[in-house]
């Protein structure tokens, strides 16, 4: 995610690795907005929408990931989940 300048970036860099699987690849194309969530270090969970074609919601998303208060709980995985909303 750091690597990718923009959200079409991220699902290009998907969409390559779900060549092999005609159906998941099929889904990102097809896909135009995404739901974004990530947990808190006290679990709690924040989330936000994507678009395809804007980097709005993606750029919140880098800004809340770089905040210090996500990394001061090592001990926990950052989980960043992305789900197709249509």
């Amino acid at each position: 995610m750091a690597k990718c300048t923009s959200f079409d970036a991220l699902l290009d860099g998907f969409r390559e690795e779900a060549q092999m699987l005609p159906s998941a690849h099929a889904s990102l194309q097809a896909t135009t907005m995404w739901h974004l969530s990530y947990s808190m270090p006290d679990d709690t969970r924040k989330a936000m929408l994507a678009r395809r074609g804007t980097d709005v919601g993606f750029s919140r998303l880098r800004a809340a990931l770089a905040q210090p208060s996500l990394w001061t709980d090592r001990s926990k995985p950052l989980e960043v989940q992305l789900t197709p909303v249509k």
